[in-house]
């Protein structure tokens, strides 16, 4: 039963402390604007981030916007003992392939290419689990980010080549790995922020996001 959040809790307890005796005690960051995103906020400058007023790292650069705005991660209740659960039940929900829910199969048609790309993805989804596990574990290190960027990454790769010319089983598998995408960017924007990440962490994190929207809107827009 988890009960404690590592780097993730930790990145944002931090941020409420970091504002002590500051300007925010309790600073989180500013939602993005649902209007549609200017030109220059697609390629956004460093130290023009709007939250960083209120932390440590004063230089960041806002995270670029985002493509598909409803496609968002569950919100991590803070206070909350329940909050790791709930937020275990919420992604479950919102992400039943990378969880195993609605789980792989092996068809009578598939080849053995497509065999060997199913085993692949199935590997990538129970290293997607672990690395979910690690974030919330309370006791050891928290998942080691590359690693972690790496299989989102192996996933799409996987998924693209399975499903190029059906959109239809594509599409779900990036719309979930996006709002995994989306979380890893929004906990590294706090950590960084609080400066217990480097700044690098948050461009490999919105890269990661970015590259990922721009699959599922190819995906989306296929004739």
């Amino acid at each position: 039963m988890f009960r404690t959040t590592s780097w993730v809790g930790a990145a944002i307890l931090c941020a409420g402390a970091v504002g002590v005796g500051g300007p925010n005690p309790n600073p989180v960051l500013a939602p993005p604007p649902r209007e549609k995103p200017t030109d220059e906020a697609w390629l956004p400058k460093p130290g023009t981030d709007p939250n960083a007023e209120n932390f440590r790292v004063k230089d960041t650069a806002p995270t670029p916007p985002s493509a598909f705005p409803d496609i968002i991660p569950p919100d991590m209740p803070i206070g909350d003992r329940k909050g790791p659960e709930k937020r275990q039940a919420a992604f479950e929900s919102l992400c039943m392939r990378l969880y195993g829910v609605i789980a792989l199969k092996i068809e009578p048609t598939d080849d053995t290419l497509r065999k060997l790309l199913k085993a692949r993805l199935h590997q990538c989804a129970l290293e997607f689990q672990i690395f979910q596990r690690l974030i919330w574990a309370s006791r050891g290190p928290g998942p080691n980010n590359d690693r972690y960027r790496e299989c989102m990454l192996d996933i799409q790769s996987a998924a693209t080549e399975l499903w190029a010319k059906q959109p239809k089983e594509l599409v779900p598998w990036l719309g979930e790995l996006l709002i995994a995408a989306k979380e890893h960017e929004r906990f590294t924007h706090v950590r960084v922020l609080n400066g217990s990440a480097a700044p690098s962490e948050l461009t490999a994190a919105s890269r990661l996001r970015l590259k990922i929207e721009a699959e599922l809107w190819k995906a989306k827009h296929a004739e």
